[in-house]
This record gives structure tokens, sequence and C-alpha cells, in this order.
């Protein structure tokens, strides 16, 4: 249903749509499905948007981590940057704590526990209290040590 009306309106919404259904597959287990999403979404990226690239990199990169595919971190990243340098907050903190699931996949809890602290940070100064919930509870996974989370939690290479 989102996926017409993102065609329709065009711009960034479609490989935000596009990064959004990966990550949906990814937490299914869907990982072949999950990869033809994130080619949609470097397809459909509009050159010069400043938007559509970071949701294709996290698409890019949830896919890549689904799979075992360390290159996933520099993509979660190259997405963090170019969202800080437009000072986007909401998308910031959301691709925080998709690095942060890609960073523990990989064993780097230290890291991972680092960028859950500034995604809670930026949340807690809007007040969205499910969000920094959330973030607490991923926290305290990730005080079990190494491995799966998020949308990676079901998953295994594929």
């Amino acid at each position: 249903m989102a996926l017409p009306l993102a065609l329709q309106i065009g711009g960034w919404i479609v490989p935000e749509t596009y990064r959004r259904l990966a990550e949906s597959l990814v937490r299914q287990s869907r990982v072949s499905e999950a990869v033809e999403f994130a080619g949609l979404a470097a397809a459909s990226a509009p050159e010069g948007d400043g938007y559509a690239r970071p949701a294709m990199l996290l698409a890019d990169a949830i896919v890549k981590t689904a799979r075992g595919e360390p290159v996933a971190i520099e993509r979660f990243n190259d997405a963090v940057r170019s969202l800080e340098d437009q000072q986007l907050a909401v998308d910031l903190g959301e691709a925080r704590i998709a690095l942060a699931w890609g960073l523990r996949a990989f064993g780097d809890p230290a890291r991972a526990r680092e960028e859950l602290v500034r995604a809670r940070e930026t949340f807690a100064r809007m007040e969205a209290r499910g969000v920094v919930d959330q973030i607490d509870r991923e926290m305290a996974e990730l005080a079990k040590g190494p491995g799966p989370s998020g949308p990676f939690a079901a998953t295994t290479t594929s």
C-alpha cells in the first residue's frame, strides 16, 4: 500500500520506502527479497537528493549486515555522516540505532553502545519517550554481549 503512493509522489520518499521494506523483510528473515528492495532503493534515488542517498545507504547496510558482509558498517557510517551534515535529527537518531545493530552483529558492542547513547540523547531531547524506551531495551540487550539485534535478531547469514 505504501509503495504505490511513494512511487506516485516520487523523490526521496521512494528510496526511503524501499529501505523500510528491506528492513521489514530482514526482520522476517527474507533476506534475498530484501536484497531486491535495497537494489531498488539505490536505483530509485534521485541524483543530488540529499536525503535519498542516506536512505539508499541504510537499505544497503541493513541487507549487507543480514548477509554478514562487514562493509555494511562503512555504509552505515556514510549514512550517519550524511544525516549529520544535513542536521536531520530524527533520521540521524534512527540511523545511529541501525548502526548500533550492525556493530553488535559484527561483534563491536562498545561502539554499538556509543551509538545507542548518542541516539538516546537525541530522542530524549525531543521527549520521544517511546523511542527512548526502545533504546533502553536495546542497551539492556547489548549488555548481554555481541550478537544480532534489531532487525538482525531473527536472521542468519544467507
